[in-house]
Protein backbone atom coordinates (compact mmCIF):
# COMPACT_ATOMS: atom_id res chain seq x y z
CA UNK A 1 0.00 0.00 0.00
CA UNK A 2 2.47 2.28 0.62
CA UNK A 3 4.41 2.13 -2.94
CA UNK A 4 0.46 3.41 -4.20
CA UNK A 5 0.28 6.19 -1.28
CA UNK A 6 4.04 7.48 -2.87
CA UNK A 7 3.41 7.36 -6.16
CA UNK A 8 -0.38 8.75 -5.58
CA UNK A 9 1.32 11.73 -3.79
CA UNK A 10 4.09 12.46 -6.55
CA UNK A 11 1.20 12.55 -8.97
CA UNK A 12 -0.97 15.17 -6.96
CA UNK A 13 2.59 17.14 -6.49
CA UNK A 14 3.48 17.28 -10.39
CA UNK A 15 0.08 18.52 -11.34
CA UNK A 16 0.29 21.38 -8.47
CA UNK A 17 3.45 22.38 -9.81
CA UNK A 18 2.75 22.23 -13.46
CA UNK A 19 2.95 26.32 -15.14
CA UNK A 20 -0.62 27.32 -15.70
CA UNK A 21 -1.30 24.55 -17.84
CA UNK A 22 -5.24 24.72 -18.68
CA UNK A 23 -6.73 22.34 -16.61
CA UNK A 24 -10.29 20.98 -16.34
CA UNK A 25 -11.42 22.75 -13.42
CA UNK A 26 -11.50 26.16 -16.32
CA UNK A 27 -8.44 28.44 -14.71
CA UNK A 28 -6.76 28.44 -17.93
CA UNK A 29 -6.81 29.27 -21.25
CA UNK A 30 -8.47 27.34 -24.10
CA UNK A 31 -4.63 26.39 -25.51
CA UNK A 32 -2.17 24.26 -23.47
CA UNK A 33 0.54 26.33 -21.75
CA UNK A 34 2.62 23.77 -22.16
CA UNK A 35 2.59 24.86 -25.96
CA UNK A 36 2.36 28.68 -26.10
CA UNK A 37 5.43 29.73 -28.23
CA UNK A 38 4.58 33.58 -28.58
CA UNK A 39 4.61 36.35 -26.02
CA UNK A 40 0.81 36.56 -26.64
CA UNK A 41 0.26 33.15 -25.37
CA UNK A 42 2.71 32.94 -22.24
CA UNK A 43 1.01 36.66 -21.29
CA UNK A 44 -2.26 35.13 -21.56
CA UNK A 45 -1.45 31.40 -19.35
CA UNK A 46 0.69 34.28 -17.10
CA UNK A 47 -2.18 36.28 -16.63
CA UNK A 48 -5.92 34.68 -15.16
CA UNK A 49 -7.83 37.52 -16.19
CA UNK A 50 -6.47 36.99 -19.88
CA UNK A 51 -6.94 33.36 -19.57
CA UNK A 52 -10.73 34.27 -18.42
CA UNK A 53 -11.42 35.98 -22.01
CA UNK A 54 -9.29 33.71 -24.01
CA UNK A 55 -11.99 30.57 -22.78
CA UNK A 56 -14.38 33.30 -23.05
CA UNK A 57 -13.56 33.92 -26.45
CA UNK A 58 -13.14 30.16 -27.36
CA UNK A 59 -16.52 29.58 -25.78
CA UNK A 60 -18.44 32.01 -28.14
CA UNK A 61 -16.60 31.47 -30.94
CA UNK A 62 -17.72 28.09 -30.80
CA UNK A 63 -21.32 28.65 -30.15
CA UNK A 64 -21.55 31.49 -32.88
CA UNK A 65 -20.33 28.64 -35.78
CA UNK A 66 -22.94 26.28 -34.55
CA UNK A 67 -25.54 29.34 -35.13
CA UNK A 68 -24.65 30.37 -38.46
CA UNK A 69 -25.07 29.15 -42.15
CA UNK A 70 -22.60 28.10 -43.85
CA UNK A 71 -21.29 31.09 -45.35
CA UNK A 72 -21.39 33.06 -42.58
CA UNK A 73 -19.33 30.91 -40.71
CA UNK A 74 -16.87 30.68 -43.13
CA UNK A 75 -16.47 34.30 -42.65
CA UNK A 76 -16.37 34.12 -39.21
CA UNK A 77 -13.30 31.42 -39.67
CA UNK A 78 -11.75 33.97 -41.82
CA UNK A 79 -12.77 37.12 -39.27
CA UNK A 80 -11.26 34.84 -36.33
CA UNK A 81 -7.94 34.06 -37.91
CA UNK A 82 -7.46 38.02 -38.64
CA UNK A 83 -8.76 39.06 -35.38
CA UNK A 84 -5.74 36.31 -33.92
CA UNK A 85 -3.15 38.32 -36.01
CA UNK A 86 -4.30 41.90 -34.59
CA UNK A 87 -4.40 40.04 -31.08
CA UNK A 88 -0.74 39.11 -31.83
CA UNK A 89 0.38 42.02 -32.44
CA UNK A 90 0.34 43.16 -28.66
CA UNK A 91 3.92 41.66 -28.54
CA UNK A 92 5.03 44.85 -30.13
CA UNK A 93 2.89 46.98 -27.21
CA UNK A 94 5.97 47.03 -24.63
CA UNK A 95 6.39 48.67 -20.98
CA UNK A 96 9.87 49.37 -21.54
CA UNK A 97 9.45 51.24 -25.54
CA UNK A 98 9.17 55.08 -24.07
CA UNK A 99 7.12 55.22 -27.13
CA UNK A 100 3.96 53.10 -26.03
CA UNK A 101 2.01 53.40 -23.14
CA UNK A 102 0.14 50.23 -23.10
CA UNK A 103 1.89 47.47 -22.06
CA UNK A 104 1.17 44.31 -23.07
CA UNK A 105 -1.51 42.69 -20.61
CA UNK A 106 -3.55 46.00 -21.37
CA UNK A 107 -2.99 45.62 -24.97
CA UNK A 108 -4.60 42.26 -24.55
CA UNK A 109 -7.23 42.89 -22.54
CA UNK A 110 -8.74 45.15 -24.66
CA UNK A 111 -8.62 43.56 -27.74
CA UNK A 112 -9.95 40.54 -26.25
CA UNK A 113 -12.83 42.12 -24.39
CA UNK A 114 -13.62 43.85 -27.97
CA UNK A 115 -14.01 40.41 -29.35
CA UNK A 116 -16.06 38.97 -27.12
CA UNK A 117 -18.30 42.16 -27.15
CA UNK A 118 -18.19 41.29 -31.19
CA UNK A 119 -18.95 37.61 -30.85
CA UNK A 120 -22.01 38.44 -28.55
CA UNK A 121 -23.34 40.57 -31.19
CA UNK A 122 -22.86 37.39 -33.85
CA UNK A 123 -24.95 35.48 -31.16
CA UNK A 124 -27.65 37.91 -30.88
CA UNK A 125 -28.19 38.33 -34.54
CA UNK A 126 -27.67 34.75 -35.66
CA UNK A 127 -25.57 36.15 -38.45
CA UNK A 128 -22.02 37.05 -39.03
CA UNK A 129 -21.42 41.07 -40.58
CA UNK A 130 -17.96 42.85 -40.05
CA UNK A 131 -17.05 44.27 -37.20
CA UNK A 132 -17.33 47.94 -37.03
CA UNK A 133 -14.65 49.36 -35.22
CA UNK A 134 -14.21 53.51 -34.77
CA UNK A 135 -11.12 53.96 -37.21
CA UNK A 136 -13.24 52.22 -39.93
CA UNK A 137 -16.71 52.85 -39.59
Amino acid sequence: MAPLRYALCLGIAAVAFLPNVARADDTGPSFDCRKASTSVEHEICRKPELAGYDRQIAALYAQALGLLDSEDADQLRTDQQLWLKVRNECRFQTPDNPHVTTDIAGCLASTMMARIWELQKVITDKKFSRPCHPQNC
